[in-house]
């Protein structure tokens, strides 16, 4: 199977595992009603009535803990399988990953930069003086001006470049996500539901 395909195999076993570990409280129990009715009646018959409650998954606590298990190893074998073909052909896969996400990372940043403004705002302030007449005060305006530090002619091309150099990078991750072979047989289809897929593993009777 190509690297993308098992890299989405994974993430669909994953989330199938989860799945599988939200038992509910009440399906943790197989619960039992004994009505005791000859107690009461010598000629009624005491009857044991099944009251568990179902999984909200479908699953009851002993097949999804044998099912998970058997997830797990499936997960674990994939993940290495993974691992052996990256160590083999895609060596530069994680570097090149990393830097793209960085330079977007950056891109983003600068781009917030290149969207500043110069800004004025006005206010009053208040002053004293002394003269022959005594202390007064008096009110002026105050005319506040941010300008942005960094030219955003600047901060906007290299938001761009950086923005180029990640597209490209993201490119030859893709190429190696289709191209690289990965030595595994999946045991399930990731078009299955959680369900269908433990059907198939035989986790129901």
């Amino acid at each position: 199977m190509k690297l993308k395909d098992a890299f989405r195999y994974k993430s669909v076993i994953g989330e199938w595992i989860q799945e599988m570990l939200t038992f509910d409280h009440a399906s943790q129990y197989k619960t039992t009603e004994l009505h005791l009715k000859q107690s009461v009646v010598p000629s009624e018959k005491d009857e044991t009535i099944d009251v568990s409650t179902s999984s909200r998954t479908g699953f009851n606590t002993v097949q999804a803990f044998d099912f998970i298990r058997l997830l797990l190893q499936e997960y674990a074998a994939v993940s290495q399988a993974i691992d052996a073909s990256m160590a083999m052909n895609a060596a530069g896969y994680k570097s090149t990953l990393d830097t793209a996400r960085q330079m977007r990372l950056i891109g983003q940043t600068f781009r917030q930069l290149a969207s500043l403004e110069e800004t004025e705002s006005r206010s009053m302030g208040t002053g004293a003086y002394i003269s022959a007449a005594g202390a007064s005060q008096y009110l002026y305006p105050i005319v506040t001006k941010k300008t942005p530090i960094l030219d955003p002619k600047v901060a906007a091309e290299a938001a761009k470049k950086l923005m180029d150099q990640a597209d490209e990078r993201s490119a030859e991750i893709d190429r190696i996500l289709l191209d690289v072979e990965v030595n595994f047989e999946p045991a399930f289809s990731v078009n299955d539901s959680c369900y269908t897929a433990a059907i198939s593993a035989g986790i129901f009777d």
